[in-house]
């Protein structure tokens, strides 16, 4: 959100477990008109906050997640609905996002543990900041694309 350049209309949030109240956000999102939608998480695609906003007529927006919407499951969930959805995805090649990471923090754990044991604090941070690029909020750097649902598939978007 610091990054973004255009205007954040409102951040409406979704934690319910009750699908039935996703009727009611899509009417309100339907009611703020937003160029754009962004749901940062893959919990309200499962359960089913594209069908709503098909609901209400909001099929013309552009819609964006993460990378978490590239699962079987998501797609299963959201079938058709999905159509266009938008999520940046880590450039990593051919592999299973949803795997590789996990994979990949238990193989720098692995390496810091093997290199400075399991209880020195200001080894493993050295260690790290030497081996891999954090930026200021400790987040691994990479690269990110968009990929988009196109006819049923994940796919790298082209514009």
């Amino acid at each position: 959100r610091e990054t973004f350049k255009g205007n954040v209309l409102k951040t409406l949030t979704y934690t319910s477990l009750d699908a039935s109240v996703l009727k009611a956000l899509a009417l309100k999102i339907k009611t703020l008109n937003p160029d754009t939608i962004y749901i940062p998480d893959a919990f309200p695609l499962v359960h089913g906050i594209l069908q709503e906003l098909h609901n209400v007529n909001l099929t013309n927006k552009k819609i964006f997640s993460v990378y978490s919407a590239q699962s079987q499951d998501i797609l299963d969930a959201v079938g058709t609905f999905g159509e266009g959805l938008l999520y940046s995805y880590p450039k990593i090649g051919d592999k299973d996002a949803l795997k590789y990471f996990p994979r990949l923090a238990a193989k720098i754990v692995n390496e810091i543990v093997g290199q400075c044991g399991s209880k020195d604090a200001d080894c493993a941070i050295k260690y790290l900041k030497s081996n891999y690029h954090f930026d200021q909020f400790g987040v691994l750097k990479g690269s990110l694309g968009l990929k988009t649902i196109h006819n049923g598939n994940f796919e790298w978007y082209k514009r």
